[in-house]
């Protein structure tokens, strides 16, 4: 029981944003864990992807964000104004300056991938390369898995996805649109 308790504490566990959900999982989510992100479009969904992807990079996680729904200059945007506390607005004045505190607080543990749409090879491929501790996968429905029906590439993503967290040894955070059915 002791040896199988270490798998939940220290670095095994992944911090989780915002802060009361973190404190519910009981100090994060342990390695080899996958998370789906799952709501209607335009209510947030990559919003909560930045606020985990920054809070786990600021504690010094390697972290990589696939991005494959919006454009990669404004998903990079995002991400830096979420480091930066402040708007885009007030960080583009001094760019410079905001670059350095960005770095500070920990933003070159973000490795930003743009893939169009991407597929199985392409994100193994880049979870091989920069061995992340938290993969954010922003939307896994782009992704070319199988090609049968939007439900089967769906589910192969998934279990492709979750597979890739035990071998790993990472958290893989997965997100998708969903219908009024869902």
């Amino acid at each position: 029981i002791e040896e199988l308790s270490t798998h939940f504490t220290g670095n095994n566990l992944i911090p989780i944003y915002p802060t009361a959900l973190n404190n519910i999982l009981g100090g994060g989510v342990p390695r080899q864990s996958q998370i789906c992100i799952m709501a209607r479009p335009d209510v947030g969904k990559s919003t909560v992807a930045i606020n985990l992807a920054v809070g786990a990079a600021e504690q010094g996680f390697k972290v990589l964000y696939i991005g494959n729904e919006d454009s990669a200059p404004k998903m990079v945007m995002r991400i830096l104004s979420r480091f930066l506390r402040k708007p885009e607005a007030e960080f583009k004045e001094t760019p410079a300056e905001s670059y350095k505190e960005a770095l500070e607080r920990g933003y070159s543990n973000v490795y930003f991938k743009e893939m169009h749409p991407g597929n199985y090879s392409e994100l193994r491929g880049w979870i091989e390369k920069i061995n992340p501790d938290l993969v954010v996968l922003d939307q896994i429905r782009n992704m070319h898995f199988k090609t049968e029906s939007m439900t089967m590439n769906l589910e192969s993503g998934v279990i492709a996805c979750r597979n890739l967290a035990k071998e790993f040894n990472l958290v893989m955070i997965v997100i998708t649109q969903a219908g009024n059915s869902a």
